[in-house]
């Protein structure tokens, strides 16, 4: 049965969310989620708290196990898995670091300086690489995840301002494995290139980054047959922009959602899209028929 986890920042809680109409929620006690990632392998989902903790809750029971301290200074929004799930990385916003966590035995073992105010994170899709966006100096980093250190550092400041989301999508044909962020100062999206040299991609039709609604804080990626599609949460339209990124023609519209739509991700063939609207602390799904 599949399951969606909501962070809920009012209170102390995640809701859970399965395929019917049953919802359930996990307590944490006296700790407040800011956002979550689920292991590849679906047994473990590790929740950002307030107070630089991560709270480490068990899928086949919904119980927190284990809370790992000391992730650095307001680890308020980024959060990423390898693809194997042996290594957590979380960005500290406060201190410019982003901590790697071993979830083996959910331990820090490493420390990385990034850039000024680091935001999210996105895993490349073969694990080699961690992206995380800087919100206060228009730019990404780069670390390579093999000996934990930047390696490179993209500048979007000639494209936009305020990079925030990010994530990392698989190659789809000819359309090479790519990371989808957005400007959420610039109202933009760009694609960067997953593999050295590190740039911002440039696109069918000459195109360097697509306009999106207003203030873009949440982007999910997904391929459907030969299209690689970008969804993107405009926190101050209400709305969620869809381009096919490899296509000429490449904005296919808006949907509406709900207030303040904030985090989305896609399921596994991008079937469907969850948007988590902050101002009206609901959850819409899209479907890709």
């Amino acid at each position: 049965m599949a399951q969606v986890y909501v962070a809920n920042e009012g209170d102390t809680t995640v809701s859970i969310f399965f395929d019917g109409p049953d919802t359930i929620t996990v307590d944490l006690g006296d700790i407040t989620p800011q956002n979550l990632v689920v292991s590849p392998d679906g047994d473990f989902v590790y929740v950002i708290t307030q107070g630089g903790k991560i709270a480490v809750i068990q899928t086949s029971d919904n119980k927190v196990i284990a809370t790992v301290d000391d992730v650095g200074n307001c680890p308020c929004t980024g959060i990423a898995i390898t693809p194997d799930g042996s290594h957590l990385y979380v960005a500290s916003s406060g201190d410019n670091i982003v901590s790697v966590i071993q979830t083996s035995d959910n331990t820090v073992v490493d420390t990385v300086a990034v850039g000024l105010s680091p935001t999210q994170l996105a895993v490349s899709t073969d694990g080699d690489y961690v992206f995380t966006t800087n919100l206060n100096d228009n730019t990404v980093s780069v670390i390579q995840t093999s000996f934990n250190a930047v390696v490179a550092t993209v500048d979007l400041g000639n494209v936009g301002e305020a990079p925030y989301a990010i994530v990392a999508n698989a190659a789809n044909g000819d359309f090479p494995a790519s990371i989808f962020v957005t400007l959420s100062s610039s109202n933009k999206m760009c694609v960067l290139t997953a593999d050295p040299p590190f740039r911002v991609a440039v696109l069918p039709g000459e195109v360097l980054c697509f306009d999106v609604g207003e203030e873009p804080l949440g982007i999910a990626g997904a391929s459907i047959g030969d299209s690689v599609l970008a969804f993107v949460a405009n926190f101050n339209s209400n709305i969620v922009s869809i381009f096919e990124v490899n296509g000429l023609k490449p904005q296919l519209g808006t949907i509406t959602v709900g207030q303040g739509p904030f985090y989305i991700v896609a399921t596994p063939g991008g079937g469907s899209i969850y948007v988590t609207n902050q101002s009206s602390n609901t959850m819409s799904v899209l479907k890709n028929t």
